[in-house]
């Protein structure tokens, strides 16, 4: 399995330098697309290098420009990369919400909300972001998204030590995924 692996990272990696050669468009939906990949494995000398690229070009798919923004934004966040991140991830937010792509919205709401919470400048804007996430996944009617935002209230809640409120918020998570 190891040499399978290590086989489709090496295939993926041809793939990308490939298309930065030749299909910028391709280039930016790949590294826009695995932006989680390589932020949760560690991958960040890699991403930074694709993801740098993508975001300092004018991309005309903004779909594609909003994922690159967005993951680099969240790469960053997850680097320690505080201020390079929130200006990423604000641009994100803008992008996707010109697109009127409301789940994307919601979850750079809550990237926002973790990058504030974890750098511990601001806890009340961290559970403002939060809030609005959970405000537009309830709009959205979708138990899932609506699920992930209130995690993300919770979080924040009780890193305010707001008890009270977060211990109301998971009762309302257990009855929602009771319904799932």
């Amino acid at each position: 399995i190891t040499g399978t692996c290590q086989d489709f990272a090496f295939n993926i990696l041809g793939a990308i330098h490939w298309a930065g050669l030749h299909d910028p468009e391709s280039y930016a939906a790949l590294a826009g697309s695995l932006s989680w990949f390589w932020s949760a494995n560690s991958h960040f000398a890699t991403a930074r290098r694709f993801l740098e690229r993508v975001v300092s070009n004018n991309i005309g798919n903004k779909i594609s420009q909003a994922r690159a923004v967005t993951g680099y934004g969240i790469l960053l966040a997850n680097s320690g990369d505080l201020q390079r991140a929130m200006r990423l991830l604000n641009q994100g937010l803008s992008l996707w919400r010109k697109l009127k792509n409301r789940k994307e919205e919601i979850l750079v709401l809550e990237q926002i909300s973790y990058a504030i919470m974890y750098s511990r400048e601001d806890d009340d804007s961290s559970v403002k972001y939060a809030k609005e996430a959970l405000r537009l996944a309830k709009q959205l009617e979708d138990p899932d998204t609506e699920l992930h935002s209130a995690f993300a209230l919770c979080q924040s809640l009780i890193l305010l030590k707001n008890t009270g409120e977060a211990r109301a918020e998971i009762n309302k998570i257990r009855a929602l995924a009771e319904k799932m």
